[in-house]
C-alpha cells in the first residue's frame, strides 16, 4: 500500500536525522501552536 510505504520512508528519514531531529520537532510544534493562536485571534477579532 502507498501510505505504509510513505510511514516507512517519513521514519527512515526520520532515524537518520538522529538527534537533530529533536528540536526539528520542537519548533514544528511551536510554528503549529503560534499559527493555531493567529488563526484563532483573527477570528475573535472578526467576531467582535
Amino acid at each position: 500500500m502507498m501510505i505504509e510505504s510513505f510511514i516507512e520512508r517519513v521514519w527512515n528519514t526520520w532515524l537518520a536525522g538522529g538527534w537533530t531531529m529533536i528540536p526539528l520537532a520542537a519548533l514544528g510544534l511551536m510554528t503549529y501552536a503560534a499559527a493555531v493562536r493567529m488563526f484563532l485571534y483573527f477570528f475573535q477579532a472578526r467576531l467582535s
